[in-house]
């Protein structure tokens, strides 16, 4: 069975946080299966100054991934066919906010129009933190400051006890490699 591009689209961003645009550019070569990490070499722009458009080069980040994630993106390169020249099959943005709103619609959430792609990266980084991993350690994975992060991405959450194990459940080992 073949994984759909929407499957590959939001298991990515779920098990990574990166942005929409850069899992679009992650190719084949830059999952490293031995060390079990993505290279994302297509960030978001550096701003070198306040109050001025985003400028300067894009700043390379590796994020590791649990080992079940690897095996999955194994099964989705076997599948595809892909080379490691080849991107990962991923949906374009709006396809994917689309997919995303219809799924939530679906599932009964009240205000789905509300919500963006982004907001599965909002929520894998404070799931992330709610595994208790060194906030440094999170910041940088996500390629934010930690007053970014605290200004626009952690909300106070409080989350049960059955819940931390579902999401230590769903990241795997992802924890003790950044932990």
């Amino acid at each position: 069975m073949t994984y759909s591009k929407k499957q590959v689209t939001f298991n990515t961003l779920n098990k990574t946080g990166a942005r929409i645009k850069e899992v679009q550019h992650i190719k084949v070569r830059d999952i490293d299966f031995n060390r079990d990490n993505i290279v994302l070499r297509v960030t978001k722009r550096v701003i070198n100054k306040p109050g001025v458009q985003k400028t300067g080069a894009r700043k390379i980040r590796v994020l590791s991934i649990s080992k079940k994630f690897k095996r999955f993106l194994n099964k989705v390169v076997k599948e595809y066919e892909l080379d490691d020249d080849d991107y990962l099959p991923i949906l374009k943005t709006s396809p994917a906010n689309v997919a995303l709103k219809k799924h939530l619609q679906r599932i009964g959430i009240k205000d789905w129009m509300m919500f963006s792609i982004h907001n599965v990266r909002k929520t894998a980084e404070n799931w992330m933190h709610t595994m208790e991993i060194d906030s440094f350690k999170v910041t940088k994975h996500f390629g934010h400051s930690r007053e970014v992060a605290y200004k626009h991405y952690l909300q106070s959450s409080v989350f049960t006890l059955d819940e931390k194990r579902w999401i230590r459940h769903f990241y795997d080992d992802l924890a003790s490699k950044m932990g």
